[in-house]
């Protein structure tokens, strides 16, 4: 005959005064303790702590945070390095007493509320609940905090440290999180998407106002990190994203052949960032093996007045995604000096997105210095036909370089890299098209020696190609000082094409053009209308090369 599984139990604590292990017989109603089947129901309003015991494994099929009168419960799980299996239901919150609240708080050992995808842990499923995980790992089917509506929020899911994992089978509710309108929330841990759907969303739609709602990853903390696996979809339910927020540093968004979506804010005005502040520093998304990264942002900052940052779209695997609907609404290294040292990395990915501004300030003070974009073997960025931005009334930054080394830049509009000591490098079957080109554009000057100085272009390796569907090229353009030391070159094989008129020391004003050259060698193409080196009187030492023949004007 087939053996039965035992009939199932209600172990009740009754362990009032003080915390206990859940493995003595003496908390619990029924003489021994909790198994498989068993139900726990904890109903005391009091505080008190539950311990493991000797690594030994505690089981139950469901557990009931559930007060029998009006008032509060907290009770935390410290069970050092003891699983905790529950197979159906972990519910806190569930009593139907009004004034009836739960705080269960995760601080250590593992909670596995798993059962191969339809195991829940509810929070706030009838009264008012609050889930804290403050280490420890938590593993669940199914994270359900949904009791928030209208002005009613009955379920909280704080997530101070530690790490999550949430996993299902594809297209499948993993975590389902309703956050109160215009809460922001943090992820200070660690949460692992290992497959089904994360979907974050509001009690109001369309509740988030610009500066408010947003999602970090590591806010005031170092090193909180969010890994999105190949079965995995996070969405963001219209709401900004920070990697990096208060002072903190090195928190990552990993995309590892999952999809994040739904990035915005209801308002249209959201803003996202990697890097949001001179207070945190060195974060960084990567998207890779396929992953794909949706946003609908008007603005997305890689360094928002923050150093150290980095967007990387592709790398092993297929190739990778990261798409922004909203036109010019992409920036590298903007709002002030302190957003220096970020970087753009694609390689077997493509970016779509228009460039709004790359070392920018926002529009006053200096710009962000030293930030590189770098578009390699594979990698493309689409700039959806748009013209980026320029400091018109600021200080520009310096050392803002791009690097097309094998990839591909198209679509873009006229592009503008407003700094000093500053250029574009197309090489080695790299290719860029734009429908103008301006290096070192800065209205009101630059930085230490003037604006518009030692900045290049340089098109260099077979088929390499530098194409701007007839615009209009400019090297070092500014307001006041010497227009110095810029410089084209178009070397080894390499092909600019499709060029207006190319400026070299474009002195406006005040400023004069000095020690400017243009340079075509070892069997380089270069197709223009016309070709300008120092436009005022006073310039002096510019240079003409081609193929080793040279002049002066």
């Amino acid at each position: 005959m087939a053996s039965s599984a035992p009939a199932a139990s209600d172990f009740i604590w009754t362990n009032t005064a003080a915390s206990g292990y859940f493995t003595n017989p003496a908390v619990w109603s029924v003489n021994g303790t909790p198994g498989l089947n068993d139900n726990v129901w904890l109903t005391n309003n009091s505080v008190y702590t539950i311990w493991g015991s000797n690594n030994a494994a505690l089981f139950s099929a469901n557990v009931y945070f559930t007060n029998t009168v009006a008032g509060s419960m907290t009770v935390t799980n410290a069970i050092g390095n003891t699983t905790w299996t529950v197979t159906n239901q972990y519910v806190v919150g569930g009593s139907t007493v009004a004034g009836a609240s739960v705080v269960n708080v995760l601080a250590s050992g593992t909670l596995a509320v798993t059962n191969g995808g339809l195991a829940q842990l509810i929070v706030g499923l009838n009264s008012k609940g609050t889930f804290t995980l403050n280490g420890g790992t938590l593993l669940v089917d199914q994270l359900l905090v949904t009791n928030n509506y209208l002005n009613v929020t009955n379920s909280f899911f704080n997530f101070n440290g530690g790490t999550l994992i949430t996993s299902n089978a594809v297209g499948n509710t993993a975590a389902m999180i309703v956050l109160a309108s215009n809460t922001a929330w943090n992820v200070n841990g660690t949460w692992n998407m290992l497959g089904g759907n994360n979907v974050m969303t509001q009690a109001v739609v369309g509740g988030v106002s610009f500066g408010g709602g947003g999602i970090s990853i590591g806010n005031g903390v170092n090193n909180a990190l969010v890994y999105v696996a190949s079965n995995a979809v996070w969405n963001f339910g219209l709401r900004p994203l920070f990697v990096g927020a208060g002072t903190s540093t090195g928190n990552m968004l990993v995309v590892n052949g999952g999809v994040v979506t739904n990035i915005s804010g209801g308002d249209g005005l959201a803003r996202s960032d990697i890097g949001s502040s001179a207070g945190n520093y060195g974060n960084s998304v990567i998207i890779s093996n396929g992953g794909k990264f949706y946003i609908n942002d008007a603005w997305f900052a890689v360094g928002a007045n923050s150093s150290n940052n980095t967007l990387q779209v592709g790398g092993l695997g297929a190739a990778s995604l990261f798409s922004n609907s909203q036109n010019n609404a992409f920036s590298v290294g903007a709002g002030g000096p302190a957003a220096s040292f970020n970087s753009v990395i694609i390689t077997n990915g493509t970016v779509v997105g228009t460039l709004y501004e790359f070392g920018g300030n926002g529009g006053s003070g200096t710009g962000g210095s030293y930030n590189t974009i770098s578009v390699l073997s594979n990698g493309t960025w689409n700039g959806k036909n748009q013209a980026n931005s320029y400091n018109q009334y600021g200080w520009v930054g310096t050392s803002n370089n791009i690097i097309v080394n094998q990839g591909v830049m198209t679509n873009f509009g006229t592009f503008y890299v407003p700094a000093v000591s500053s250029g574009i490098t197309v090489t080695n079957g790299g290719k860029f098209f734009s429908s103008a080109l301006r290096i070192g554009m800065a209205a009101q000057g630059g930085v230490m020696a003037g604006s518009g100085s030692n900045d290049w272009v340089v098109v260099a390796g077979n088929n390499a190609l530098l194409s701007l569907s007839g615009g209009n090229l400019y090297i070092g353009h500014g307001n006041y000082g010497s227009v110095t030391a810029n410089w084209m070159r178009v070397d080894n094989g390499g092909i600019a094409t499709n060029i207006g008129t190319v400026n070299i020391g474009y002195g406006v004003g005040a400023a004069i053009a000095v020690g400017n050259s243009l340079i075509i060698t070892n069997g380089g193409q270069f197709y223009s209308g016309n070709v300008i080196l120092g436009n005022v009187v006073g310039d002096s030492n510019n240079l003409y090369k081609i193929d080793g023949g040279s002049g002066l004007a």
